[in-house]
């Protein structure tokens, strides 16, 4: 199997997420360890992994800058004193994008930069 990163649950948001075998039907799947659900039924691995990460997923606001970086827009938001939120592009890994938001915002301060809540990638409509 390649290295496939296995994204959250969609339904609770748990990242821990187990790849299971069911030998009784020769498939594979994905389960979370929280709640239990089980993503489709795929004929190997790798399969069963990008058809759990294509399942629909609730955004949630955090705090950490986009770790398993994709490319796509992201909302941002951000705290006091500025209150400003804003549906922003993002095409560079975390440390390239600090830079950048540091140069384009200079109404920002280091610190608001670095509390910027994330929620995405936003799906792209179908």
């Amino acid at each position: 199997m390649s290295e496939i990163t296995k994204q959250p649950c969609p339904f609770c948001g748990c990242t821990t997420v187990d790849l299971l075998r069911s030998y009784a039907t020769a498939t594979w799947s994905v389960r979370c360890d929280a709640c239990h659900m089980v993503g489709p039924d795929s004929g190997n691995e790798d399969c069963a992994v990008e058809r759990w990460n294509a399942m629909p997923r609730r955004l949630r606001w955090t705090k950490e800058w986009p770790q398993d970086y994709h490319p796509g827009h992201y909302y941002l938001f951000c705290f006091p004193p500025s209150k400003t939120s804003i549906c922003r592009y993002v095409d560079v890994p975390p440390d390239e994008l600090k830079s950048e938001m540091i140069r384009d915002w200079p109404h920002l301060s280091p610190q608001e930069i670095e509390n910027i809540e994330w929620a995405g990638p936003i799906p792209e409509p179908e």
